[in-house]
């Protein structure tokens, strides 16, 4: 029974868009009394997935109804939705799934803001489950596609740079097709590298089996290509390239996708990450906008795992990222004030997992997976005129209720407007 001193909070409460249930039953959440302007919802990892061999067509199910559950309730109905990455799980087709989910948006809620950055499974398309088991997680895997058609059985293989590949190196040919049919593979081993003609030559194996030195390689299914379905899926939203900014107000977000994810160097086995012309627009947004605005950054995965930054639990294994990156990243975290740092990624479960940590003056959260969480939590925060703090939310589209929140303190008290003066100026 709810005592006479809580109707009023209760009446106030509803009259806000928030169930009585959800305030009273989480006395951690924290509402403030101002109308939000804005209210931007952070999805990730809705695993878009087609025909289902071997995978989960409950994850179909459970991203569009969790979708359909925020646009429903009052109480994260959003006016801006990011979505984080791995929007598909790994093939082409799978696409026409995420487009679907984005056009339902588009036909029902015109007005919402939709901005998207691409995840390791938007820009590569994996390999199949009955090979991705044998070797997921000792094979690194480059991004240098052949640059002429190959078949099985061919000795000869023209690539885009052959300096990636060394004598000695085990290679896997994959050719994975666009929906899920039988996949055609084939093993062969790194005879000799000719760098000036980008070719390499292959032996056969003395057995045919997967070793810690294998490296796949991919024909039909090129990085452009994962990029021109991405912008074709979200072309008719607000969402123009592979990395977006925009402005609620005084709040800057910044959004930046990985897409060198997978852009081995197979003599160290570490990756970059983020290419270098990805950096420098980065960068140049973050020296153009920190004096004036509050900078939120959106990436797939934190710009590394465990201790560098963020200092994080990682349910997942995540990118092993080339020091020079982390070293970047942790540069650029220290010169500029970025207010908060959200990525998806690693499928967290923002009840049991710790999902938030800070550095310096920012504040690092995990989103969790809307497909593949038990309940389908999502991240939202609100702008309110006047503060000077950000309330991040954890909710559950599930449960229909708040459960845990992080306050993030600004730099700049929120505006419903633009400064009064350009950061070119400065």
């Amino acid at each position: 029974m709810i005592s006479k001193g809580k109707i009023v909070v209760v009446v106030a409460l509803t009259a806000l868009g928030i169930s009585a249930l959800t305030a009273l039953g989480n006395p951690a959440i924290r509402f403030r009394s101002n109308e939000a302007i804005a209210r931007v919802v952070f999805i990730s990892d809705t695993h878009a997935v087609d025909d289902a061999k071997d995978r989960d067509l409950q994850w179909n199910i459970n991203s569009f109804g969790r979708i359909k559950q925020l646009f429903g309730h009052e109480s994260v109905r959003p006016t801006h939705l990011l979505w984080l990455g791995d929007v598909i799980d790994f093939l082409p087709s799978e696409w026409d799934i995420a487009k679907s989910w984005v056009d339902w948006i588009i036909r029902n809620h015109a007005s919402v803001k939709q901005y998207a950055l691409m995840g390791n499974h938007d820009y590569m398309y994996y390999n199949y489950p009955e090979i991705q088991g044998k070797f997921l997680a000792v094979m690194p895997e480059v991004e240098s596609f052949l640059s002429t058609p190959a078949k099985e059985g061919d000795t000869r293989l023209f690539v885009k740079d052959a300096k990636q590949f060394v004598e000695g190196q085990q290679i896997l040919l994959i050719e994975t097709p666009d929906r899920d049919t039988s996949n055609r593979s084939h093993l062969g081993i790194v005879k000799d590298v000719d760098a000036r003609r980008n070719l390499i030559q292959l032996v056969e194996p003395l057995t045919a089996s997967f070793a810690k030195s294998s490296t796949a390689v991919r024909q039909g299914f090129t990085e452009a290509r994962g990029i021109a379905s991405f912008l074709s899926t979200f072309a008719g939203t607000e969402t123009r390239s592979t990395n977006n900014i925009f402005f609620v107000g005084n709040t800057c977000f910044l959004l930046l996708s990985m897409n060198n994810f997978f852009s081995f160097d197979p003599r160290t086995l570490k990756t970059r990450g983020i290419s270098e012309e990805d950096f420098d627009w980065f960068e140049e947004q973050l020296a153009k906008y920190h004096r004036t605005y509050n900078i939120i950054v959106s990436t797939h995965e934190m710009p590394a795992s465990g201790k560098s930054l963020g200092n994080l639990h990682d349910p997942n294994d995540t990118i092993d990222f080339d020091e020079s990156t982390r070293k970047r990243l942790t540069g650029l975290i220290s010169k500029y004030q970025i207010s908060a740092w959200v990525s998806g990624h690693t499928h967290p479960n923002a009840r049991t997992d710790v999902v938030h940590s800070t550095q310096a003056t920012t504040h690092f959260l995990l989103v969790p997976s809307l497909g593949t969480n038990p309940e389908g939590q999502v991240l939202t925060v609100e702008l309110h005129e006047g503060a000077r703090s950000l309330d991040f939310k954890y909710w559950s589209t599930d449960k229909h209720a708040f459960f845990w929140q992080a306050s993030v303190p600004l730099r700049h008290q929120v505006t419903l407007t633009q400064p009064a003066f350009s950061p070119a100026e400065l």
